[in-house]
């Protein structure tokens, strides 16, 4: 008899692309890890939970931040869990072994436990993952792999199985019989229990420097048709099995199975959840939980006392108010914002349709209050006022010294196109988001979750394959290293993150490739020049 305890209390496991350059795309981290195993004589136990579990994005073309998180349900403006002491993840098992011939394993129990949880991720992303990570990958045969690290054994038993032929003509039927029994396992009581994940999906565009390196695959061509969505509820019905006899390979066959069936149960209402719509499923989701809460809170008050009615009333109608109020708002804010999309294409000027399209989703996806939608709506109709002046007389110029001539005359009619459609896009993004801002401020809109730090920083070497080495994570690095990008992204320059010197508590110097920086606390830059 023996027991096993391992105890972490948190682990973070960074993925790293070398192409195009060195850097951090994906971060996990998981809090509160614990595995307890429990041998005696021919049974097995074994636990495992995991409290939290996040997985951050560093992507390019990021829109949200974090990949997953565990959800946390909107109490008073910000996300909490209904149980933060409850583990996200818990597995329990209960095997025995029975001697044979042939060996037996039974499952007395096996049963695990996903929280409901939080995937937000953009076609972007999707990119670039199957581009710097999974197009190096390379399936290699056990047969290759053998031939490659021990080669003299790989030719002594291929060159025995091709000189000995009849070895191969003839099969025991006892073993085969041994093999097949043991490949078997008996599941007395085996539980996966329902999973709640609400999904958001945005199409996002590769960086220009990149667009030569999409690819073609129909995952994306789904995604790509989804326009985008926004927390939609999917929901995986618990799979139950009693006293079953399955292969590993046919249970999972049963169980992919049964989760393809529940997504196709709810594709209605993930077509209803498309923004381009306006989400009608989402508001309908708004209003109907209103109008549940109005009937329900009273109710529920007036069993126990009559200043508990009253209580009830009043958290009931005001339920009500924001269910009506939010979801009307936010679907006519995603009707308009659709509609805006189309006609910003009658402005002529790609650059202003891909950088208001790519600031509009980031805008929505932050999910700001009443503030928050004032603001970008205020900035939309100044920058669409703004952009469609200049253009007036930026455009002639510009397309003048591409094409000449030509390109005047085409600058001057993208330029008068560009001064009548701007401004009217810069206010029907500014009714939007104003609208998006209310409706997120008085209902129950869940708020982005925040990602557990900036990328980790490279160290920089003067020779070798790599410029830069992988090293531990120096969080000064990294958050200065957000810095020079940030400070780069506002002025459409490449710069790059070199080093970091702490004059004080207070300030640092940082190094760039293009610029010194003297920063406070790492996020506001008191003074730059180039070198």
């Amino acid at each position: 008899i023996y027991q096993i305890s391992c105890n972490f209390t948190s682990i973070g496991v960074s993925l790293i692309a070398d192409t195009p350059q060195r850097r951090e795309i994906i971060s996990l981290y998981a809090d509160k890890l614990i595995i307890k195993l429990v041998q005696s004589c021919d049974m097995l136990s074994v636990e495992c939970s995991i409290h939290d579990v996040q997985i951050d994005n560093y992507s390019d073309t990021v829109i949200h931040p974090v990949l997953l998180s565990r959800y946390r349900s909107v109490r008073g403006g910000t996300r909490r869990s209904d149980d933060e002491n409850t583990p996200f993840i818990q597995i329990a098992a209960l095997r025995q072994k029975i001697p044979g011939p042939p060996t037996t394993f039974v499952f007395k129990y096996f049963t695990g436990r996903i929280l409901p949880l939080v995937v937000e991720f953009d076609s972007g992303t999707v990119q670039l993952f199957i581009v710097d990570m999974l197009s190096n990958l390379e399936a290699v045969s056990a047969d290759r792999r053998k031939s490659e690290s021990f080669p003299e054994e790989w030719m002594r038993e291929y060159n025995g199985g091709v000189l000995s032929p009849l070895s191969s003509r003839f099969v025991d039927v006892y073993d085969a019989q041994l093999y097949a029994q043991q490949s078997k396992i008996l599941y007395e009581k085996l539980v996966f229990h329902p999973i709640k994940v609400l999904v958001s999906f945005v199409e996002a565009d590769l960086p220009s420097e990149r667009e030569s390196d999409a690819v073609v695959s129909p995952l994306l061509d789904v995604l790509a048709s989804l326009a985008a969505v926004d927390l939609v509820e999917i929901r995986l019905n618990s799979f139950i099995v009693s006293n079953a006899v399955e292969s590993l390979q046919t249970l999972r066959n049963r169980l992919q199975a049964k989760v393809a069936q529940d997504i196709r149960g709810q594709i209605a209402q993930i077509a209803g959840s498309l923004t381009v719509l306006g989400s009608p499923a989402g508001l309908m989701r708004n209003i109907g939980g209103g109008v549940q809460d109005f009937f329900y809170e009273p109710a529920a008050g007036l069993v126990q006392s009559p200043l508990d009615f009253i209580k009830g009333v009043s958290t009931g109608t005001t339920s009500l108010v924001s269910g009506v109020i939010g979801g009307t708002l936010s679907s006519t804010a995603s009707i308009v914002s659709t509609a805006s999309n189309g006609l910003s294409y009658l402005s002529g000027d790609a650059e202003f349709v891909k950088s208001r399209t790519m600031t509009r989703k980031k805008s929505i996806a932050a999910r700001g209050g009443a503030l928050a939608g004032l603001k970008d709506g205020g900035t939309s109709i100044l920058s669409g006022i703004a952009s469609g002046v200049t253009g007036i007389f930026t455009k002639p110029i510009t397309e003048a010294q591409r094409e000449g001539p030509i390109g005047f005359m085409k600058g001057v009619g993208m330029g008068v196109a560009g001064a009548a459609v701007k401004p009217v896009l810069g206010f029907t993004d500014g009714f939007s988001s104003i609208a998006k801002g209310i409706s997120n401020e008085v209902g129950d809109t869940l708020p982005p979750a925040s990602p557990m730090r900036p990328p980790r920083a490279f160290i920089r070497t003067t020779g070798g394959i790599t410029p830069k080495v992988l090293c531990p994570l120096d969080m000064s690095s990294a958050y200065s290293q957000r810095l020079v990008h940030l400070n780069a992204n506002r002025k459409s320059l490449t710069d790059d993150f070199i080093c970091v010197t702490a004059v004080d508590e207070t300030f640092q110097v940082v190094f760039s490739e293009l610029f010194v920086f003297l920063t406070k606390n790492y996020d506001e830059v008191v003074w730059k020049t180039e070198w």
